[in-house]
């Protein structure tokens, strides 16, 4: 009897320690990618910087790594990954260069506009849902970040960029922010430490950081500038 209830004890240990791998497994990233790592003939810079394009396009650069941010035009520039950070249903397919819908992985929201099909360099992704890249020393965590309280759709992403010691965390946001809005964004994202959002008009991207311990975002950059930015120890 008592072997019995041996046996009967391990099996239940073992389904629990496997509903506990599907679990983690479940919270895990929904998308990895790993890509080579950039030859550098010398020490790549300890912090990172951001482009800012007349054409409302944005290039993020660290460590060897490049994000860039699909324009209005569908328009994009040598990457290692692309965000389109407008809603896929504003932007038409027929805009999206081969380059993007075909070669760059593609970062956007889920559900996607009807007709939209990126194929396998596609990543779409509902809220709270993760992308985890590396390249070499560089490190990208992508994260579907949904709007206010009682939302559900994707709101913007947030990327923590750096290496495995140190990172910086911007939010892209897929939309113009309100006034409101953006006077609410310290306190629902307060890890931020840089912003991208679309102008008003929909056709320059606007970049604003933390003012110091303030909870308050404040525009640092025009179009057609580069803003230096440094990776924090966490």
């Amino acid at each position: 009897m008592g072997g019995w209830y041996g046996w009967r004890l391990v099996c239940v240990v073992a389904l629990l320690a496997l509903g506990c791998r599907v679990g983690l497994a479940q919270i895990g990233p929904r998308y990895v990618l790993d890509l080579p790592a950039a030859r550098h003939g010398q020490r790549a810079p300890e912090q990172g910087s951001i482009a800012l394009e007349p054409d409302g396009r944005a290039t993020i650069r660290v460590h060897g790594l490049t994000v860039a941010l699909v324009g209005p035009d569908g328009g994009v520039g040598p990457s290692d990954l692309a965000v389109l950070s407008l809603q896929a249903g504003r932007l038409p397919v027929s805009r999206m260069s081969a380059s993007v819908a075909r070669a760059v992985p593609l970062v956007y929201t889920e559900p996607p506009a009807a007709g939209w099909d990126v194929g396998p360099a596609g990543h779409p992704m509902r809220a709270w849902d993760t992308l985890y890249l590396r390249k070499g020393q560089a490190r990208l965590r992508v994260t579907a970040m949904p709007g206010g309280p009682g939302t559900v759709a994707t709101a913007g992403f947030m990327l923590e960029i750096g290496t495995f010691h140190a990172t910086s965390r911007i939010y892209v946001s897929c939309a113009p922010l309100a006034a409101g809005e953006l006077a609410a964004l310290p306190q629902r994202l307060p890890g931020a430490e840089l912003v991208l959002a679309p102008a008003s008009d929909g056709q320059a991207m606007a970049l604003l950081r933390r003012a110091g311990n303030q909870d308050l975002f404040v525009p640092v950059a025009a179009p057609g500038g580069r803003y230096p930015f440094a990776l924090l120890r966490r």
